[in-house]
This record gives structure tokens, C-alpha cells and sequence, in this order.
């Protein structure tokens, strides 16, 4: 569910009703390991979805991996064929579910085609693009790389954008971001994973700059385990509703 930052800063999980729909929770970022062609598995992901209060998830895998050491599922049209496969077939009337895929950015223009013939071909409802894998000599080349990947890549969502103890003294790109996700139609990621989760200091810098520039964003639990779905949700459109008050 996307989330207008202005109104109450958006609450995903604040139950807002979708158009036409029930009120519900979002997790937007799950990673289905082999239950993009396992049923069995699938369900074990949706019934802890359910389990935690959740009614709508993308259930994705990661594409082309610029790092061989990390699993690259939806890399190929073959694994793209089995995943959609297995989500057509999947049905559960309590969980709204749409497919998905995190791409790596690269500015490899061999690697970055490569990816844009998958996001083509995979034709996916949610698409989230996020930096992995590559080291930068200073943190504005990180910056920097995540507006390139707004350029360039046709996402829908930012997935975990880094911030370091010093994120005060890059606040001309950080406003350059979120203002250039705004005008491309292109969401924030407010990651609740423990790899990933901003402190309440950077969470309400962020939510400020969102608000500034009606940028939308989402949360997600980045789960890469069933027992992960749903990974302090919660306890997250909580905190933010207080924020926003």
C-alpha cells in the first residue's frame, strides 16, 4: 500500500481503507526464498502474514546479484516462469498478494540492461531497487547512486536507504532524493529489519522530508524467513503515528 506522507505521514499500518477495500496492514517487502516454487512454503509465509494482523504483502525474490555470493532467484526468464506460476496458483482469501522483485543498481550498462529485460519480461506489480554489494569511497557516492537508480531503473519503491551517524551533513542529496522520488512517482522504504531500521532521530528526519515533498513511502519487513513476516510492523506505524501527532 503506498502511503502519502502528508496525510498523518501515511500509516500503513494505521488501517487506512484501501480504495474499494477492507482496511488492512501492509508488509511490502518479504523475501520468499524457495517458496517461489514451493506452494507448501508459500502458505507458511502467508499464514504468519495473517498470523501477525497483515492483509496485503509482496512476496518477492532478488534479481541479477552484482555480489556471486548472494542467491539470485528471479535472474533468469525460466525462474520468473516458475514464480508466477506459483503465485497464480496460490490462493487465500484472507491476504491480498502481489508480486515482486528487488533489483540490484549497477551502473554497469551490460548488467543494467540485463535487469531491464527482466523487470520487462517478469512484468511484476511491485518492483523495489536497492543498492548491494558495492563499495563507495564516500557516503555522497552513495547518495548519488541512489539518485542514478531513480534515473534510470523503473522502480516503484527506494528499499533500505542507508543512514550513517552523519547523515546531517548530507542534507542537500538527501532532499534531492526524496524530492526526485516524489516527482517520479517513487516511493521510500521504512525497513524494519534489524539490518536496515533507521533510529527514531533519522526516522523523523526522514518523515519530515517526505512530508515536505508528498513523497509516498511503505513499510516493510525485508523478511528473508517466514518467522520474519510482519518484523516489528507494528510497533513501527505506531511509533510513526506518534510522530505525526
Amino acid at each position: 500500500m503506498l502511503v502519502n506522507a502528508v496525510a498523518v505521514y501515511g500509516l500503513v499500518l494505521s488501517k487506512q481503507k484501501e480504495k474499494g477495500g477492507w482496511k488492512m496492514i501492509s508488509d511490502m517487502h518479504i523475501h520468499i526464498r524457495n517458496g517461489y516454487q514451493d506452494l507448501n512454503i508459500l502458505q507458511l509465509y502467508a499464514n504468519k502474514a495473517i498470523e501477525m494482523g497483515i492483509g496485503k504483502v509482496v512476496f518477492l525474490e532478488h534479481g541479477n546479484r552484482l555480489s556471486a555470493k548472494h542467491s539470485s532467484i528471479l535472474s533468469n526468464h525460466h525462474n520468473i516462469d516458475i514464480y508466477k506460476n506459483t503465485l497464480s496458483k496460490f490462493h487465500d482469501n484472507r491476504l491480498k498478494v502481489l508480486s515482486g522483485i528487488e533489483i540490484d543498481y549497477s551502473d554497469d550498462l551490460k548488467f543494467r540492461k540485463e535487469t531491464l529485460d527482466l523487470l520487462d519480461y517478469g512484468s511484476f506489480d511491485w518492483v523495489i531497487g536497492s543498492i548491494h554489494s558495492i563499495k563507495f569511497d564516500n557516503k555522497s557516492n552513495y547518495y548519488y547512486a541512489i539518485i542514478d537508480l531513480i534515473n534510470n531503473y523503473p522502480i516503484n519503491c527506494i528499499g533500505h536507504i542507508k543512514l550513517d551517524d552523519d547523515y546531517m551533513n548530507y542534507q542537500d542529496i538527501l532532499n534531492e532524493i526524496v524530492k526526485k522520488a516524489h516527482d517520479k512517482n517513487i516511493c521510500i522504504e521504512i525497513n524494519t529489519s534489524d539490518r536496515s531500521r533507521w533510529t527514531d532521530e533519522q526516522l523523523i528526519y526522514m518523515l519530515e522530508l517526505m512530508k515536505k515533498y508528498n513523497t509516498d513511502f511503505t513499510i516493510g519487513s525485508d523478511a528473508h524467513d517466514y518467522n520474519e513476516v510482519g518484523y516489528l510492523i507494528e510497533k513501527m506505524g505506531k511509533k510513526i503515528r506518534r510522530i505525526a501527532r
